[in-house]
């Protein structure tokens, strides 16, 4: 089974690693390790942002850095996902119900979070 790594070339190419039949060599563990902190940066990136649009107005430069990382990290969590999406194989019928299930429930998230959004853009 070759596995995404979490990680990227030089050039940006993705890398792989043919983990065979063990998901628990080192260089696995290493790649799950990274994921996990990854994920976890970008949930704090949310609160920070969600800090400043609450708080008012900030400097151009801020939101620049501010927007920069954010990209950075959902490049990140779009790698984690396509490479656990790519280790479970292909969907049945089954999981696209559960797409479906889920997407649902994710939609109702940003429309929430939309109207959160909205209503702090408009203090600042």
């Amino acid at each position: 089974m070759m596995r995404r790594l979490p990680w990227t070339t030089e050039n940006g190419t993705p890398c792989y690693l043919n983990s065979g039949d063990s998901s628990s060599s080192f260089l696995s563990n290493l790649a799950d390790g990274i994921e996990s902190v990854q994920l976890g940066m970008g949930g704090e990136l949310i609160d920070y942002v969600q800090g400043m649009l609450a708080a008012g107005e900030h400097a151009e430069s801020e939101w620049r850095y501010v927007v920069t990382a954010l990209c950075r990290a959902l490049q990140e969590v779009i790698r984690v996902a396509e490479s656990r999406g790519e280790r479970l194989g292909p969907a049945g019928e089954s999981d696209t119900e559960a797409a479906r299930a889920a997407r649902a429930v994710i939609d109702r998230s940003f429309l929430k979070a939309g109207a959160r959004t909205a209503t702090a853009r408009d203090l600042t």
